[in-house]
């Protein structure tokens, strides 16, 4: 459970592929919804090399990130990071849509 950012962003178009999206909670730890289990934490290596994976079978894929709003700023920019290495072209940022919009 992450406390997103609230904006006003284009919603995400419907995908052929789940899109794949690395969660970093308050506390920066990693979860990515295409690993084995989605609710344990993932060290960065373990997240990159799954993200090649997914990418290199499906590379259309959606990749978003879920930043929890009082997350260090950096721990975001690290998570954009190893979605790129692990051949990510475009990455998003999830945020929840504010309130009365």
């Amino acid at each position: 459970e992450v406390d997103l950012p609230q904006g006003v962003a284009e919603p995400l178009l419907p995908q052929e592929q789940e899109p794949m999206v690395l969660t970093v909670d308050r506390e920066g730890r990693l979860y990515l919804n295409r690993a084995d289990d989605p609710k344990l934490a993932q060290t960065p290596a373990e997240v990159q090399l799954r993200a090649q994976a997914v990418l290199a079978r499906e590379p259309k894929t959606a990749v978003i990130v879920r930043g929890d709003r009082g997350v260090v700023y950096g721990n975001v920019l690290e998570a954009m990071e190893i979605l790129t290495r692990a051949g990510a072209t475009k990455v998003g940022l999830a945020m929840a849509p504010l309130d009365g919009a």
